[in-house]
């Protein structure tokens, strides 16, 4: 990003709805939610992932991805099953992993 002069980055989640063609960032300083509220607007209302933690943007408006997979932590599933099942996955290696690194 450092030798493109219209490109910048910012400390922000993005979600896509496709519906609309609209891309909704969510800033703010570490723990405050970013990842939650994002998982909740791709599980529950059908948004898709796009960046998780840093948005490059361009002078247009333009957000791309980071291309990171989300960094989901044990407090952002708790208390939701299907969405623990969605991440940790169905196998016994993943599902030990999970407890380990938990």
């Amino acid at each position: 990003m450092y030798f493109f002069d219209d490109r910048f980055l910012l400390h922000a989640s993005a979600i896509n709805n496709k519906k609309k063609g609209k891309t909704v960032l969510f800033g703010g300083t570490g723990g405050v939610g970013k990842k939650s509220l994002e998982l909740y607007f791709c599980n529950q209302l059908g948004y898709r992932f796009v960046s998780d933690d840093i948005c490059v943007l361009d002078l247009d408006g333009c957000v791309y991805p980071n291309l990171a997979p989300p960094k989901i932590y044990a407090y952002n599933i708790q208390g939701n099953p299907s969405l623990k099942k969605q991440v940790v996955g169905p196998s016994l290696l993943g599902r030990m992993q999970w407890m380990l690194r938990k």
